[in-house]
């Protein structure tokens, strides 16, 4: 059985890779033979049962016939490209709380009726939308109504970048197939049953302006995390705490374990009807406190980290109920297994990996040394528990680097000193209050405002510390990360010290001769990063840096720098020299006071006169790259697309382009100042592809090998524009656009240019495609 399951989870974790266009008859028939085989043929004694290589096999096939499965119903419908942005009627039941702030409603449901060519009838599982309502007005749905809907979708999508939030990811594991605003709206029905999270969600509301931690309080009882700011989340993040906002192991281990001493308690207080017969109170207890963990996960909407938490106490439970011991890695298979059939697309969220790593790290400790587990005193207990806390962040700090692009230093200290509060006091006072709030008895906002006080001598606490500059370490990329980890284990393996120094020494090595090939590459590399409709590009030689605009930044905060640029250099390991911001528009230089505050060294070339001025005839060399400045040329003002900051790169012989947003009269007067030497292998298509720019003559001047479009995914603009399109393809570049390719990189190695673009050749997967 064992042998079977891990096959059959490696199996459902090959979904990464799988295509849900390969034919599903052939996997089918296959794993019905090895059944046959295995199975059925052995049990009649007409051949041998399988061997344990033959059954991870069997498992195998079975994981993935389970994966292509789940991966075509998560992309069974599609929006027909003939609707996309079109103004269409349709039915939708909400389906989350709704999210809301001062300039719009965040609205995910399931799409119940729509035009009839999309045949939502005939779909087995009824695809999910998620709206955007501006300056909405009237009443704010709720969740459980259905709604009449005058909508704009288009297919659900992301940015698409290294070591940015991989968003569209996120919405393939939800389920929503597309995203858009809603222009009308008209309420059809109410929920059928009561909805009791949306109904503490709106006494939460009601006492939000009283709360001063109203967010933590309604994160840590329903899991919506929507009043936590950004700057609250970069907080809880770089003290090490983040993960307490997440109704998760620890939360839903506390409420069982404590619901079951009390009810075991309570049992052994009724009086028996013989006194002198002997019961075991533990299984009525256990059932009980499983009862109320599985209503505290309900109330947090099943989440993902809820669902594996309550898995894990289910099939405990079931094995205590049955009175048989189990070996905490085999529990944890089980429940690995059981997440993938109740959840196959569970490892898309970033919470599935770090709190089953935590929970395997926690069970190898206590395997690999059990006498930490035995208390000798309070004094004793304590220190465990620091050595437990230090283990578990290296063990996740491959992890942190990878998801997060650094690691808390303070995670060990401040976890130690805040849980025991968070578990003994905080959640236990915001649960009995949503316990009481539900029975209709008094004491719910004393609960929280007890709650609410001492989160304040704890946030208070937070502040302090996230004065310190040093909590947060994001010194290291993550293969430098990756290797030091390989080190850490290496030194930890149950072999004699001969051994371990052996394959150390062998390691050292292979690291060593790795790091003289990196510093001998001579490669250049340009990337254009996937920012929407705006700009953003990073020229790259070794671990130095040129950025060449920021992107944009948004009203509601979202900030293009900080989510996208600064991420992106530090998954590289690069240092950037320079900042150059081509033009004022928001749409380059959004993003750019995120990267000012990462790296405050930076050179800042602006044509604004606030900084270093970028300016025509400017020359300088950096590690081996000559950057000309080309303009803005001397003479009157154009407007600021026409006054961007156009420059030219040369290395080995080759030119890039960056033109930023310049139009046709700049093209016109470049001509005429630079004709002769124009001409460069790599372009950045002007202006996002515009109609106004990138003029025949221009591009019969530069005559570009490769030309990059840097454009939103169905922006409101229509860029690029066709006949910018027709006049780049007569020119013979390749054309690459980040609206469909997500981040593109180029790089020059021995004498040509090699392009990754980000869908096809960096994370050519299913879920990434558009």
């Amino acid at each position: 059985m064992d042998w079977w399951l891990t096959g059959a989870v490696l199996g459902a974790f090959s979904g990464v890779w799988i295509d849900p266009s390969w034919p599903i008859w052939p996997l089918i028939v296959l794993t019905f033979i090895w059944l046959i085989l295995g199975y059925i043929l052995p049990a009649f004694r007409f051949c041998t049962p399988f061997s344990r290589t033959e059954t991870l096999f069997m498992g195998a096939l079975c994981g993935i016939l389970w994966a292509l499965i789940n991966a075509r119903f998560a992309v069974s419908w599609s929006l027909p490209e003939s609707d996309y942005r079109q103004s269409l009627q349709v039915t939708v039941t909400v389906t989350e709380i709704v999210a809301q702030n001062d300039w719009r409603w965040r609205i995910d449901g399931i799409l119940l009726q729509g035009p009839e060519h999309w045949q939502l009838n005939s779909q087995w599982k009824k695809p999910k939308v998620r709206l955007n309502w501006y300056a909405a007005e009237g009443e704010l749905p709720k969740l459980g109504e259905t709604w009449l809907l005058q909508v704009r979708l288009r297919p659900a999508a992301g940015l698409m970048n290294q070591g940015s939030f991989n968003y569209q990811a996120y919405l393939v594991r939800k389920g929503i197939r597309a995203t858009g605003s809603i222009q009308q709206a008209e309420y059809l029905d109410s929920p059928r049953l009561p909805q009791p999270r949306q109904y503490i969600f709106d006494y939460f509301e009601q006492y939000q302006a009283e709360l001063i931690h109203a967010g933590v309080l309604l994160a840590l009882t329903l899991g919506e995390r929507q009043w936590l700011s950004n700057e609250d989340w970069r907080l809880l993040q770089q003290t090490g705490v983040a993960h307490l906002m997440a109704i998760s192991g620890l939360h839903l281990s506390m409420v069982f374990a404590s619901s079951w001493l009390i009810f075991r308690w309570l049992l052994a207080l009724l009086p028996r009807k013989d006194p002198t017969q002997q019961y075991n109170l533990s299984y009525q207890a256990l059932v009980v406190a499983w009862l109320l963990a599985l209503t505290y996960a309900a109330l947090a909407g099943f989440a993902v980290a809820t669902l594996r938490a309550l898995l894990l106490i289910t099939v405990a439970v079931f094995y205590r109920l049955l009175a048989r011991r189990i070996t905490t890695h085999r529990l944890l298979l089980r429940v690995l297994a059981a997440v993938l059939v109740l959840d196959p697309l569970a490892w898309l969220d970033t919470g599935f990996w770090l709190s089953f790593v935590a929970v395997l790290a926690i069970f190898s400790w206590l395997w690999r040394l059990p006498h930490h587990a035995q208390s000798r005193g309070w004094k004793h207990s304590l220190l465990q528990l620091w050595r437990l806390e230090v283990m578990l962040t290296l063990l996740l700090w491959p992890l942190s680097v990878f998801f997060f692009q650094g690691l808390s230093l303070l995670a060990p200290l401040s976890n130690l000193l805040i849980i025991p509060l968070f578990s003994f006091v905080i959640l236990p006072a915001a649960l009995l209050a949503v316990l009481l709030l539900l029975l209709q008895l008094p004491g719910s906002y004393f609960l929280l405002k007890l709650a609410d006080q001492v989160l304040q001598f704890v946030w208070w606490a937070l502040e302090v510390a996230g004065q310190w500059s040093w909590i947060w370490f994001d010194g290291w990329p993550l293969t430098t990360t990756l290797l030091l980890f390989a080190a850490l284990l290496l030194s930890y393996l149950p072999l004699s010290l001969q051994r371990r120094a052996l394959l150390m020494g062998a390691f050292l090595c292979s690291a060593l001769s790795w790091h003289w090939q990196r510093q001998q590459d001579t490669s250049l590399y340009l990337h254009m990063l996937d920012v929407g409709q705006g700009s953003a590009l990073v020229v790259q030689r070794g671990d130095r840096a040129v950025v060449v605009d920021a992107g944009p930044a948004y009203v509601g905060g979202f900030d293009l720098g900080q989510a996208v640029v600064v991420p992106f250099l530090q998954r590289r390991g690069l240092t950037p020299d320079y900042l150059i911001l081509s033009h004022s528009h928001q749409d380059h230089t959004g993003g750019a006071a995120a990267v000012r505050q990462a790296y405050p060294q930076i050179i800042n070339i602006t044509t604004d006169g606030k900084h270093w001025p970028c300016e025509w005839g400017q020359v300088w060399l950096w590690e081996e790259v000559h950057i000309n400045a080309l303009a803005p040329l001397p003479g009157p003002s154009f407007g600021p697309n026409n006054d961007s900051c156009v420059i030219q790169l040369s290395y080995q012989g080759q030119r890039i382009l960056l033109p930023g947003d310049m139009e046709r009269i700049t093209e016109f007067r470049l001509l005429r100042r630079y004709a002769k030497t124009l001409a460069s292998d790599v372009l950045l298509v002007p202006h996002h592809g515009s109609r106004t720019s990138s003029g025949e003559a221009v591009l019969a001047a530069i005559r570009p090998k490769i030309a990059l479009i840097s454009r939103g995914y169905l922006n409101r603009f229509s860029m690029p524009h066709e006949e910018t399109l027709q006049r780049l393809r007569a020119s013979g570049a390749r054309i690459y656009d980040s609206g469909e390719s997500g981040q593109v990189t180029l790089r020059w190695h021995k004498g040509s240019w090699h392009s990754y673009p980000y869908r096809t050749r960096l994370a050519p997967y299913w879920f990434n495609q558009i």
